[in-house]
């Protein structure tokens, strides 16, 4: 898994556990199948949008672990 790279900015087993649910929770069920140089601008609004305004935290946090893995 992709996020495994960034372990080591973890502070703990809560913060893993977070990181890897956020995205499991909501970026795989509109991305997880689409190889990442296939992954548009549109795919990660897909995501991002329904939560932003209800979520904000938890979009923002999604939004910078995606840019992690993406770069």
């Amino acid at each position: 898994m992709a996020e495994t790279q960034y372990r080591h900015g973890w502070r703990n087993v809560k913060h893993a556990r977070q990181w890897a649910s956020t995205l499991k929770t909501y970026a795989r069920p509109v991305i997880g199948a689409i190889r990442v140089n296939a992954i548009t601008t549109e795919d990660i609004l897909k995501i991002l949008s329904p939560i932003w305004t209800t979520k904000t935290e938890t979009a923002k946090r999604v939004q910078g672990r995606m840019e992690n893995i993406l770069d």
